[in-house]
């Protein structure tokens, strides 16, 4: 994604995290939130322009920018509290990539992320074990993910699920 248009999808998504705020004072509403926006469906008004313009997007920079959008519904000092940042999806796919190079078998080995809350790596090793056709409860199986906010935790779960498709 060319820096300008990431510099306006991150305005566009802080003015519409601002706008929502209210709405989603707990971790189901702002769950509830990025699903609309996972789905293509929204029921807020508000969600419309960024689901245009994150529909556009691949799957990994769609997902980076709903789980973005989830932590700027925090206020910011929760925010700040919680270390809610993501890891963007090209650093994502090179540590995924590394990690293969170096030994870790898609077939075999489990994937333990201590903080997976916008699933960045446990959705970039799902779609590689997806590619080469590990099953679905392998998958399941061997990632896991530790997450202090619940609804992160569960929006990571929902992102690995559309990831290889079980939504």
């Amino acid at each position: 994604m060319e820096q300008l248009q990431e510099r306006e999808l991150l305005i566009l998504t802080r003015r519409i995290a601002n706008s929502l705020r209210d709405v989603a004072p707990t971790a189901t509403r702002r769950l509830g939130l990025c699903k609309q926006l996972l789905s293509g469906k929204v029921n807020h008004a508000d969600l419309s322009p960024l689901l245009e313009k994150i529909s556009r997007l691949a799957i990994d920079e769609r997902h980076y920018w709903i789980g973005n959008f989830y932590a700027l519904l925090l206020p910011s000092s929760q925010r700040r509290a919680q270390a809610s940042y993501f890891t963007p999806p090209h650093l994502s796919k090179a540590l995924v990539s590394l990690a293969c190079n170096e030994g870790f078998d898609l077939f075999r080995h489990t994937a333990i992320d201590p903080a997976a809350g916008g699933a960045a790596f446990l959705s970039t090793f799902a779609a590689e074990m997806r590619k080469k056709r590990v099953s679905t409860e392998s998958i399941l199986n061997r990632l896991h993910g530790i997450e202090i906010d619940s609804g992160l935790a569960r929006l990571s779960e929902t992102l690995i699920a559309n990831r290889i498709g079980t939504t």
